[in-house]
């Protein structure tokens, strides 16, 4: 009985293992057709990201995805094969990522965004590109990207635009990334240390300068921005 039973719990586990692989399987066929399977990403996308490189003097390309924990993933590939990759996509296996996947999925297909394309301002031969998760054809639901994308879609539909706003948050490290800046910030909760903000000012003031120089930039942009929509909707009216 107990063979019976442990049979009769493990069926559904082994259906749902073969058909999750042979998913897999058909997926990768589908997939590496071209990209007339993928909808909006096509050679033409693919052809335009090429060109950006080849004018800015690109060497590599960055194809980045955010898993649910929020942590960036990457592969990089060289200008000499972008034009493939970026029609069919950088493969990636989802297990290996916080994407909630198991080996028995197929392996994830990501799809730069060609109007995310950025240059590193440290690193001028390497392109930067924000990438939609995709698996056999389709978006991965739970990719953070692509639900907001879907969000997105979901309230143009009826008439509203998303307006997000970043809180910046940063941690001052040594020059070979191995530690903190400050070698005292020891607390197992440093926020809000009333001591901290004395320690090493010269340290800090550059950085702080800098972002708050940042901060007026933006807002004097968005006041300008302003006065010339009240400005051009009056001369509108009169």
């Amino acid at each position: 009985m107990f063979t019976a039973v442990a049979t009769r719990r493990l069926a559904p586990r082994l259906t749902t293992v073969a058909t999750r692989t042979a998913v897999a399987s058909s997926s990768r066929r589908s997939l590496t057709g071209g990209p007339a399977v993928l909808g909006d990403w096509s050679e033409d996308a693919a052809a335009q990201i090429a060109a950006k490189g080849d004018a800015a003097g690109v060497k590599f390309y960055l194809f980045n995805f955010v898993d649910l924990f929020g942590v960036p993933r990457s592969k990089m590939v060289p200008a000499s094969a972008i034009k493939d990759i970026a029609a069919d996509g950088a493969g990636f296996a989802g297990f290996a990522a916080w994407l909630d996947m198991t080996p028995a999925f197929s392996d994830v297909l990501v799809l730069p965004d060609p109007d995310s394309m950025t240059i590193l301002p440290w690193k001028k031969e390497v392109a930067w590109l924000a990438c939609n998760p995709m698996m056999g054809g389709v978006e991965v639901d739970q990719a953070p990207r692509n639900v907001l994308r879907k969000q997105n879609r979901a309230l143009a539909e009826q008439g509203l635009h998303l307006i997000t706003g970043v809180e910046t948050e940063w941690h001052l490290v040594t020059p070979d990334g191995k530690g903190l800046a400050d070698a005292a910030d020891t607390q197992s909760k440093p926020c809000y240390d009333q001591v901290w903000p004395l320690r090493d000012v010269v340290t800090r003031q550059p950085p702080c300068s800098v972002f708050n120089v940042v901060v007026w930039l933006c807002v004097c942009v968005f006041l300008l921005c302003c006065a010339v929509l009240c400005c051009a909707v009056l001369f509108r009216t009169a």
